[in-house]
């Protein structure tokens, strides 16, 4: 019987260590995943992200991926990120809808204090202190991506030609404040442009809905734009322009251009020199199949193209010798995404801020 004890007790030791092994090696590798490349303009930004590629070869553009992690950042992501940033940094950018890395850009400030710091959706900016920081005097630019897009993708229904405008949207979500304002603005966008506006309750059987749409004329669809609030419908619209030729001004999916690789079997936009280029050949399997000028999206992710935005400003900014307040006037914004990036957006207060913050919303690129 003592023989079985003790037995026992070094079994549980034994599991215990390894326990406590695995966590120690789960922590160091959630540290070493960081990369430390450095440039001109350092950005930090989730794994996974999906950025042009012509960035990744840029002299003067650092890319380091965050770790993936189960909850936020820690005392060690932070103090990792600091101790990286030296005098060749000119701008740091940290983009991740996860919280925990605001107070890198005080010791960073502190211990370069000409570094222009940007929060670009960072978790704390979607917290209920949203407002604390943006008044954060460490912090020069913040920028938060809508995610409610009904208006800006009524206009680019606009410009394709649509006659009709179908807003799909969860009955989980339909009546939630978001939506709610959303759709609003969106319905005054559709009579400023004369365009029949419906708004479409959708069930978990999609079964009811792709009834309707079949039911229409070749005619109808051709001038019916379908958008999709929930991107849980993302999948369905683009397979319903695919097949039906509806109008689709805004893809609205996780992220557009992955869904686009797979559904008409091109390569994924990271193959590819530059985000132009993968556009470009996405636009010549559309035009084989008839769907030219039918499809909108961004093929980037959303934080990334907010990323691409910074580095285009920076550039200009330090080639013209201008500052802060020149370069983050909605205007200047706007000029920087149209030249550079063939983006089209609109600009939502973020209330009293310290520095430049702007809540943005893209107009997706019509493919």
């Amino acid at each position: 019987m003592l023989k079985r004890l003790m037995l026992f007790c070094l079994a549980s030791i034994i599991a215990v260590g390894l326990v406590a092994c695995n966590k120690s090696q789960n922590t160091k590798k959630d540290t070493l995943d960081m990369t430390d490349n450095k440039a001109e303009i350092t950005i930090y930004i989730d794994k996974g992200t999906k950025i042009d590629p012509k960035y990744l070869n840029s002299g003067n553009v650092a890319i380091n991926y965050l770790p993936n992690i189960n909850g936020n950042f820690n005392q060690k992501h932070v103090k990792r990120i600091v101790n990286a940033v030296d005098k060749n940094v000119k701008v740091l950018v940290i983009a991740t809808n996860k919280s925990g890395l605001e107070q890198v850009f005080k010791s960073v400030k502190t211990k370069l204090p000409g570094v222009v710091t940007v929060a670009n959706g960072i978790g704390e900016l979607s917290s209920v202190d949203k407002y604390l920081v943006a008044k954060d005097k460490n912090i020069d630019i913040g920028l938060v991506v809508s995610d409610y897009l009904g208006r800006e993708s009524l206009i680019t229904a606009k410009e394709m030609s649509a006659k009709s405008f179908i807003y799909l949207v969860s009955k989980e979500n339909i009546s939630k404040k978001e939506y709610v304002e959303d759709i609003n603005k969106a319905r005054l966008a559709a009579l400023k442009y004369q365009i029949d506006f419906t708004v479409e309750e959708v069930g978990d059987n999609l079964d009811d809905l792709q009834k309707k749409l079949d039911a229409m004329n070749e005619a109808t669809r051709s001038t019916t734009a379908i958008y999709s609030a929930d991107r849980l419908y993302s999948d369905f619209c683009l397979d319903n322009l695919i097949k039906n030729k509806f109008i689709l001004p805004n893809i609205n999916s996780l992220n557009d251009g992955d869904l686009l690789a797979k559904k008409l079997d091109i390569k994924t936009m990271e193959k590819f020199k530059s985000r132009e280029d993968f556009d470009k050949a996405v636009s010549k399997v559309l035009a084989s199949r008839g769907l030219s000028n039918k499809l909108a999206g961004i093929s980037e992710s959303r934080n990334a193209v907010t990323s691409e935005i910074v580095i285009e400003v920076a550039n200009y900014m330090y080639e013209k010798n201008f500052n802060l307040e020149e370069c983050y006037t909605n205007i200047s914004l706007l000029n920087r995404a149209n030249t550079n990036l063939n983006l089209s957006l609109n600009f939502d207060s973020f209330g009293i801020a310290y520095g430049y913050f702007r809540k943005l919303s893209f107009l997706s690129r019509i493919y």
